[in-house]
Parts: C-alpha cells; structure tokens; sequence
C-alpha cells in the first residue's frame, strides 16, 4: 500500500523506495487529446499500443460527451512520464489515423 504525498518537500512513497522530490518534478507528465479511434477501443487497448511502443507511465482517460452526445469514433485524454518525450511527439508511436492535439488545461474560475 502506498502513503501519501506531501507537496513542496515532498516525501513520495513507493511499493520500492522513499524518495525526497519537488511539487514541479512530482506533476510533470505530457497530456493530449487524441481523437478519430475505432469506437470499440478501450483504454487499456490504447495504452498497450502506447506501452508496447516504449512509452512508460501512459494513462489513458475515455472522453464522453457531456451533453450526452454519441460519435461514430472514440477519444481519449492520454498521459505518459517526461522521459517519454520523444516517443509521446513520435508520430510512428501512435495509431494510423488518429488525430492529436496538445490537451489544454482551464481553470474553473472563469479565467480569474
């Protein structure tokens, strides 16, 4: 069972080692969206690919319309660890035909 993580001289407890880290190193991943996949895949189905690829640390979110639309092909919000830069901006690493975009974070507070 893993502990808690505490920010800003941050105690990050693992199954393996207890390592000392900042709140920065701690949140850095690299996130898009990724859109125009079969309607049948699966997170896992995508992370695999992903994984099988070299990507380490890949989590993969399903996106579902809020309004309760449907669409013809799935997407998915995907993270995966810094050191997989190269192989995240690769256009090989990923499925024929998907379209990507970088994820945009927004604040809930209207901009303020």
């Amino acid at each position: 069972m893993e502990a808690p993580v505490v920010v800003n001289e941050v105690l990050y407890f693992s199954r393996f080692y207890l390592q000392r880290v900042t709140k920065d190193e701690l949140c850095k991943s690299l996130a898009c969206f990724v859109g125009r996949l079969d309607a049948d895949t699966t997170e896992e189905d995508l992370s695999a690919h992903l994984t099988a690829h070299g990507m380490k640390g890949v989590v993969c979110r399903r996106l579902v319309a809020k309004d309760g639309r449907l669409f013809k092909t799935a997407a998915f919000k995907v993270t995966c660890c810094t050191e997989s830069r190269e192989l995240f901006y690769n256009e090989a690493s990923w499925p024929a035909g998907v379209e990507l975009r970088d994820w945009v974070y927004r604040s809930n507070n209207d901009g303020q």
